[in-house]
């Protein structure tokens, strides 16, 4: 091998592995997440931190996932990714500054699924009525 040669394996052998890597912790924060479980996994979740600690594209693409499973319709996942998020932002300064860089969007995102959903708003005349009724009880 030449020095260049050299060089360009070892580049793309690097690369390989953070794919495979990016991959692992990927699937490793779905499992955290989509588990249904009311607690994260002890050994998902170390497994996360130890790929994060590595590298702080790892941290980048834990918070892109974690922003993903935040506006998810189940609770469970939700819950799962602010658990997740918490853990991450307590040991990661590069997740601490993503979420407050997007903080805004990090508590408005899980909100917006229950305002969005029909079932937990009243119809406007349905409103009202309730309204007028609660006026009526309150006059003689």
């Amino acid at each position: 091998f030449s020095t260049t040669q050299l060089r360009t394996h070892v580049h793309c052998h690097c690369v390989a592995m953070d794919l495979s890597v990016r991959q692992e912790l990927i699937s490793s924060i779905e499992l955290l997440t989509h588990s249904g479980a009311p607690a994260l996994n002890d050994e998902l979740l170390k497994k996360v931190k130890k790929i994060c600690k590595t590298a702080d594209a790892f941290v980048r693409t834990a918070y892109d996932r974690v922003m993903v499973d935040l506006v998810e319709e189940h609770a469970e996942i939700r819950l799962s990714a602010f658990q997740l998020s918490n853990e991450l932002f307590q040991r990661s300064h590069v997740f601490r500054e993503l979420l407050i860089s997007e903080f805004q969007k990090f508590v408005y995102l899980p909100s917006m699924l229950l305002i969005s959903d029909s079932h937990f708003i009243l119809p406007v005349g349905m409103f009202t009525n309730r309204i007028k009724i609660f006026d009526r009880q309150k006059c003689p």
